[in-house]
């Protein structure tokens, strides 16, 4: 038999005969320490997927994975995943060697788990590969179950048609508001809108094109305020517009203005132009309501008076509106 002809596993088993009891002693619990080293590697990573955002767990990933290699001062890992990058701090190493396994999810490819290290210490395989596919597998079961976390919380907090919050996610945007409100001692609005003819165009283009028009108002709704407060659809053709921090009552006038004068702008839905407005009703913080029932309520009544004096017009909530509602 030459050379060529050599098992490698012979060598292997040869060179083990040849090691004293003392070195093999030394060989195991050097395995043994680096079985343990992935082993709470693989832990570690479990433990902080149960609550950690994807920085934070991908982040735990790369410091615990560098940490289990057998010579961490020469490995680099990469995460890519969803166009974005999260490296180790070695990454910027000239590194030639690399074990990659590919993250899934619902059974496609979404990234890549990658490590890298130097062509002087080699990868001990299989095992690290199997850590990284361990690991990579993890990444794929806990993405599928954040994004499904994620759609129930969606389907929970949002209108389905629109995609804005809700009655039930408003309710917490304005607590939120009031309790800065109370502590900044400053005034918070709730706009109530509801649209003028919208049912006309309803019955007579049909429920696709209405509710094509309404997700152009809703977009056309977000355009009109600012990035702190908040648009929220009641159902139907209801929406509410959220002020959160307002200095004086006109600023809400301002607003309720220019919400008017982008909903009287035509909306071009399948090739028709179509013309809608609005009726606002407004009910301010504290003037008007300490709590969210009560300004919802008021805005809702003043809403009410907001129609009756013409359309697409608002009207701010009083005391005497209330006394002639009971």
């Amino acid at each position: 038999m030459t050379s060529k002809d050599k098992n490698p596993a012979d060598s292997t088993s040869l060179a083990n005969s040849k090691q004293t009891p003392r070195q093999r002693t030394e060989v195991s619990q050097q395995a043994l320490r680096q079985h343990l080293k992935k082993s709470s590697c693989l832990h570690t990573i479990r433990d902080g997927m149960n609550s950690g955002s994807l920085e934070t767990v991908c982040q735990t990933v790369i410091e615990q994975l560098v940490t289990a290699m057998p010579f961490p001062e020469t490995t680099s890992v990469m995460i890519e995943l969803d166009s974005r990058k999260f490296v180790s701090d070695q990454s910027d190493k000239d590194l030639a060697h690399s074990l990659q396994a590919r993250i899934m999810i619902n059974g496609e490819g979404y990234g890549w788990l990658r490590v890298f290290c130097s062509e002087d210490e080699p990868f001990l395989l299989p095992e690290e590969q199997d850590l990284i596919d361990s690991i990579a597998y993890d990444l794929g079961r806990w993405l599928e179950n954040r994004q499904s976390d994620n759609r129930v919380m969606e389907m929970a907090t949002h209108d389905p048609l629109t995609h804005l919050p809700n009655r039930r996610l408003l309710q917490d945007h304005i607590a939120l508001a009031l309790a800065h409100g109370r502590r900044n001692q400053n005034h918070v609005a709730v706009l109530f809108i509801d649209l003028d003819h919208f049912r006309i165009i309803n019955d007579t283009r049909g429920l696709d094109v209405g509710d094509l028009l309404l997700k152009e108002i809703a977009t056309r709704l977000i355009t009109a305020v600012r990035g702190e407060d908040t648009v929220a659809r009641q159902g139907g053709d209801d929406f509410i517009v959220l002020l959160a921090n307002i200095a004086v009552a006109r600023d809400a006038a301002t607003v309720a203005q220019k919400i008017l004068d982008v909903l009287i702008q035509p909306f071009q839905i399948n090739g028709e132009e179509l013309h809608i407005g609005g009726s606002i009703g407004i009910a301010l913080f504290p003037s008007d309501g300490e709590d969210v029932d009560t300004l919802l309520k008021n805005s809702d009544i003043a809403l009410y008076y907001a129609k009756q004096n013409g359309h697409n017009g608002y009207q701010f909530f009083s005391p005497e509106m209330s006394k002639q509602v009971t």
